[in-house]
């Protein structure tokens, strides 16, 4: 387990998913990231989990979530920068 799940970043205007906000250390509460919700592969809510299409290394170095800070274009570029995925604007599921 790398972390939980504690809140959602839902688009503006058609209400769909963009991200997961993740909070990786249960010791500290600073230490959050978004993730985007094409990197999901499946989430079990009998169990409670979230599997991702990411590595370890790749959440581990994905840019620090400030929940303070704007989620814009500016910041989705930076995170699919640090995680070397392809950006997909525009697409709402896989």
């Amino acid at each position: 387990t790398l972390g939980h799940v504690f809140d959602w970043i839902i688009e503006d205007g058609n209400w769909s998913p963009r991200f997961l906000a993740v909070c990786l250390s249960p010791e500290r509460d600073d230490v959050k990231v978004l993730i985007s919700h094409l990197w999901v592969k499946h989430v079990d809510l009998q169990n409670n989990t979230v599997q991702l299409r990411l590595t370890p290394e790749e959440i581990q170095r994905s840019p620090k979530y400030d929940p303070n800070e704007a989620v814009n274009r500016r910041y989705e570029l930076r995170t699919y920068d640090f995680t070397g995925r392809p950006i997909n604007w525009g697409v709402t599921s896989e």
